[in-house]
């Protein structure tokens, strides 16, 4: 089971309801929210989403941690290596905190320096670029290149970049493009 952490504000943001709506098309998926506990699939969970506000103590090799808009985090956090870090490049307070301390985040973006931009968009989905090498969360490297994502539903190109990472650091085949559904979890 991979874990997914979502740490920032939620209501009002449906980066989360389309990201369990997208992993759901990849296997089954346990959700825990602040309000919220899912698992509509019966059976031994492939991906365990969390979302809260603040940044738990983490005691786990590996996982994604995302850090949404609004995201307290404390002068001197600790991440374990294990982990792979997410966030969009105009969270600029997150992005200098996690420089400052040396740790790794994939910045999404519209930028030349994000780790994932939009390399085009139409109304069926997008193109996006990897723009340089990550790591899954199995330890393989990705190399830079393009990749087409479909959207069903009213997804935004934040949404795109963050979930589209996600995915790539779960080390989900992005050779035949990824379907990202937008919707209520």
């Amino acid at each position: 089971m991979e874990t997914v952490l979502l740490c920032g504000k939620g209501g009002g943001d449906t980066l989360t309801e389309t990201l369990v709506k997208t992993l759901e098309q990849y296997g089954k998926v346990l959700y825990a929210g602040e309000q919220k506990l899912q698992h509509t699939d019966p059976g031994f969970p492939d991906f365990f989403v969390r979302e809260q506000e603040n940044l738990p103590e983490l005691c786990m090799k590996s996982g994604i941690l995302v850090f949404k808009t609004g995201v307290r985090l404390k002068r001197s956090i600790r991440i374990p290596e294990g982990m792979r870090c997410v966030l969009n490049s105009r969270n600029h307070q997150t992005a200098e905190l996690l420089g400052r301390m040396k740790i790794p985040a994939a910045a999404c973006g519209m930028g030349s320096r994000d780790t994932l931009s939009i390399a085009s968009l139409d109304f069926e989905g997008a193109v996006l670029s990897l723009q340089r090498n990550i790591f899954t969360l199995q330890g393989n490297l990705l190399e830079p290149h393009d990749f087409r994502v479909k959207v069903q539903g009213n997804a935004g190109p934040a949404q795109i970049l963050t979930i589209s990472m996600i995915l790539l650091l779960l080390g989900l085949d992005s050779g035949e493009g990824f379907c990202i559904v937008s919707g209520a979890a």
